[in-house]
């Protein structure tokens, strides 16, 4: 899917390097370093290098076993579906892991869907909303699970056969879909970016500011934890730097 044209860029004044990664930041000098050993020197930097499906904990390679991010991960699993007569277990259910499950029954296959937490979509939609999505799915015949942990994925040593769970049942499966979540692209970089949690910047219920000790009257600020580099970038409420790279 293209969001841009090829020619849409010509107009925007942009200096492409495309091919060559970038694979150190060296933050003093604001100079990034690529593959093909040139520097490309930076005033400003905002890292935009994607996410990676993250995998879970001594994940197994058997055929079966699927994960989404390419068009080519997309058209493997639509192969696998389009019968109707696999069974497949979707493990979290975030928005792909439903978008999977709700395509996949549509398709006529017995579908169950793991979740560790008490409703699907909690982190964005809440509880609420989370319950009102499972009722739909529940109604379609999927097979919904929430609160229940996944102990590892089985199969006989090519092929998946099924997800065993915390209290020690087996889901039957022919195809599993890991929908766990993502994690930064770093590309096996992360020993040449300097990078890591920023600072906090956080004030209390008395509106005190915990680096200054002042008072504020802006209401009560919290800065989650991200990955920064020291850039320019500040807390609004007491001009603190967020992060010292």
């Amino acid at each position: 899917i293209r969001l841009r044209k090829p020619d849409d860029f010509a107009g925007l004044a942009l200096d492409m390097h495309l091919g060559s990664p970038a694979t150190a930041l060296r933050v003093d000098a604001r100079i990034v370093e690529l593959a093909d050993g040139s520097e490309l020197p930076f005033d400003g930097m905002v890292i935009a290098t994607g996410a990676t499906p993250r995998r879970l904990p001594n994940q197994p390679e058997f055929d079966g076993v699927v994960e989404l991010r390419t068009l080519a991960n997309s058209i493997a699993l639509r192969d696998r579906i389009a019968d109707g007569a696999a069974r497949v277990t979707v493990i979290g259910a975030g928005f792909i892991g439903l978008e999977v499950a709700a395509t996949a029954r549509q398709r006529g296959c017995a579908v169950t869907v793991l979740e560790g937490a008490p409703a699907p979509l909690m982190r964005g939609l809440g509880a609420r909303m989370g319950t009102a999505v499972a009722s739909v799915h529940t109604r379609h015949g999927v097979d919904l699970r929430c609160g229940v942990g996944v102990a590892g994925i089985e199969g006989d040593g090519q092929r998946v056969t099924g997800v065993r769970l915390a209290d020690g049942s087996l889901v039957a499966s022919d195809v599993v879909v890991v929908g766990v979540g993502v994690a930064p692209h770093t590309t096996g970089t992360e020993a040449a970016w300097p990078l890591r949690r920023a600072r906090s910047c956080r004030q209390d219920r008395s509106r005190s500011c915990r680096h200054t000790g002042t008072s504020r009257t802006t209401g009560a600020f919290q800065f989650r934890w991200s990955i920064a580099i020291s850039l320019g970038f500040r807390c609004k409420p007491c001009s603190m730097t967020k992060a010292q790279v």
